[in-house]
């Protein structure tokens, strides 16, 4: 508790200074970046949010989360793509990915909820899940979870951390719908309370995956990439023109991409014997080093 104190405390003297320092004729305002109330503020919150966050019964979608099923073949590839992205992060400090695509359709959605599932089931790893999509969100149809409220609302400052961060029945995963519907989803992802959300909520989790809006069509994903360590690129197997993949890389010139995810690759099998569905799915990474991984659908 005297943590919570002290941090309160720090917040109402910073925001008196900040009053006081307003008021004078020589101040300038600027007003792009956050008050210094807000970082105490934000502390205050990662002290508080384990407690304030209830559990919720979600009724995930086992169809469209291979990774949920320990002895799937599809679950394995995902287990693989995680090991790459351990290896990236020993050699680069990584820890929140911004999952997305060039185009509508590509599997993003489905890459960013089996990874952070996949995430959490490794060495007790807390992992957070985030519906960027402000446009056309999924993630909670996918979990069975309540869509609102969520990441617009609280950039929209109607409500706190605590309020939009979900605790289910998938252990170690947390997840932040996309919120409300909004018109000005663009808007809402450039502003900097996601870089603040994101900040204040890193020490509470090994990992956060954020899925977002197609980098192509809109302006979104490079917006929120700017919260994040790292993107994951997805293109879908026989369907994505190989122009847009390019520009898709080339719209987060400002941002590490660290890989391609190729979805929806034709049925295959492994020299090891194990077969993969019937139906098409697959992907794989390439970034530092390369893998073999396999996804199913496309949202």
């Amino acid at each position: 508790m005297s943590r919570i104190y002290d941090a309160l405390r720090k917040a109402e003297e910073e925001k008196q200074n900040l009053g006081e320092a307003t008021s004078s004729p020589a101040t300038v305002a600027t007003p792009s970046a956050p008050a210094p109330a807000i970082d105490a503020l934000a502390e205050v919150r990662r002290s508080m949010i384990t407690g304030a966050v209830s559990a919720i019964n979600w009724n995930p979608n086992l169809k469209k989360l291979p990774a949920l099923v320990g002895f799937d073949a599809g679950a394995e590839e995902f287990r693989r793509l995680r090991s790459r992205l351990y290896q990236f992060r020993d050699s680069q400090p990584i820890k929140s990915l911004l999952v997305t695509s060039g185009l509508p359709g590509e599997g993003k959605s489905f890459i960013a909820s089996n990874l952070a599932i996949s995430l959490a089931r490794h060495q007790d790893c807390r992992v957070l899940l985030i519906d960027g999509d402000l446009r056309k969100p999924s993630l909670h149809t996918v979990l069975g979870a309540p869509s609102s409220p969520g990441l617009s609302d609280y950039l929209a400052g109607k409500t706190t951390a605590a309020q939009i961060v979900q605790r289910g029945n998938i252990s170690n995963l947390s997840f932040i719908p996309a919120g409300t519907p909004v018109e000005n989803a663009a808007e809402l992802a450039g502003n900097y309370y996601i870089e603040e959300l994101v900040r204040s909520l890193s020490n509470e989790f090994d990992w956060i995956v954020t899925d977002s809006s197609p980098v192509v069509p809109v302006s979104d994903a490079v917006n929120l990439a700017r919260a994040c360590d790292g993107v994951l690129l997805v293109a879908r197997a026989a369907q994505t023109p190989f122009d847009i993949a390019q520009k898709a890389q080339k719209e987060f010139k400002n941002t590490r991409v660290i890989g391609f995810v190729l979805n929806a690759v034709p049925n295959m099998k492994s020299s090891s014997g194990y077969g993969y569905y019937n139906k098409k799915y697959g992907y794989s990474l390439t970034a530092s080093s390369s893998a073999k991984a396999q996804a199913a659908g496309a949202e």
